[in-house]
């Protein structure tokens, strides 16, 4: 087992680039499914802040 990169051999460092290179391809899929727009014909939900609430110390909401 090579526990040093500068002494590993040509096996241990294509190891590490094919980790590298499906790693790298995870990330990039899951980054562009996270950041789909809404194709034309659907809606996005927008939710808009209600009232604002102050909490005291004696556990009382006064809603303002």
């Amino acid at each position: 087992m090579n526990h040093s990169i500068c002494g590993a051999d040509r096996a241990t460092h294509l190891k590490i680039l094919f980790v590298a290179l499906v790693m790298a391809s995870v990330s990039v899929l899951g980054l562009s499914i996270g950041s789909s727009k809404p194709v034309d014909g659907e809606r996005s939900i927008v939710l808009k802040a209600g009232r604002s609430i102050t909490v005291t110390s004696s556990n009382v909401v006064v809603a303002r």
